[in-house]
């Protein structure tokens, strides 16, 4: 009982899973510090990353969080880049009959001279049995940019036009801005700082290690949810599978998992 009342309290902290989660088991594994860096589900987090790779590719992942029915976050999306444009069609479904979150949303990004930048636009919406059903569109930016041989930086703004859901459930604006630091091609470091316009910031730092050419080795902190985040991936020819894991102190352990197909270079 003790352990439902903590889920409730850290669930329903603000409204809406999807709207302050990203998803995929790398930006689980890396505490969810990847926002200077392009990953396969950067549909869902910064979505200037959807440009990394040429071609045309297939995203899925989902999230089981807590070993409890009902908290389940499952996603799809589809990217297309070519000649530095990239466009992406994605979404996400949150929780179980008694009540729900999702969002669909299409991205476009363009990458010019070291710099990207995408706008995204989605419709997010939830859904109580027998209570209600609510839907709003919000819009979302993102900029990547490569300020020195082995630095990059990230930013991202979500909700730019102070969306609400209705009158007494305004969505606040998030801002989250990160760095990435390579110091060589196998070590990958990232550390992030996200601000919620109530006043709310939070700090975050992952690790990634590449061991031979297809197999990785991660970690990373949040230090505002007091979570440790692991996690391993395995890329073979045309896919890329990720396995993640989270602890909570109070919540127990979450198991993340996600597959990433190219299907073609074009």
């Amino acid at each position: 009982m003790l352990r439902l009342l903590f889920l409730f309290l850290w669930a329903n902290s603000a409204f809406a899973q999807l709207f302050f989660e990203g998803t995929g088991a790398q930006n689980w594994a890396m505490a969810h510090s990847l926002v200077a860096v392009p990953h396969t589900q950067s549909f869902f987090g910064n979505s200037a990353g959807i440009v990394a790779k040429e071609g045309l590719s297939l995203q899925s992942s989902i999230d089981s969080r807590f070993q409890i029915p009902g908290l389940n976050t499952s996603s799809l999306a589809i990217n297309w880049t070519k000649n530095n444009w990239g466009l992406a069609l994605g979404g996400l479904h949150f929780g179980d009959r008694q009540y729900s979150e999702n969002s669909f949303g299409l991205a476009l990004a363009k990458k010019l001279n070291g710099i990207t930048l995408s706008v995204k636009v989605e419709a997010l919406g939830s859904f109580a049995e027998n209570y209600a059903s609510r839907n709003t569109l919000i819009t979302s930016f993102g900029l990547l940019a490569q300020v020195l041989p082995k630095i990059h930086i990230g930013f991202h703004a979500r909700n730019l036009s102070n969306a609400k859901l209705s009158a007494f459930e305004p969505l606040p604006t998030i801002l989250r801005f990160g760095l990435a630091y390579r110091p060589i091609s196998a070590l990958l470091f990232t550390s992030e700082c996200q601000y919620i316009t109530n006043g709310q910031f939070s700090f975050r730092n992952g690790l990634e290690y590449k061991i031979r050419n297809q197999f990785f080795v991660r970690s990373g902190i949040d230090f505002s949810r007091k979570t440790n985040h692991f996690g391993i991936g395995y890329a073979y020819k045309k896919w890329q599978i990720d396995y993640a894991v989270n602890t909570h102190p109070y919540l127990g352990i979450s198991h993340h998992a996600s597959l990433d197909f190219h299907i073609s270079d074009l």
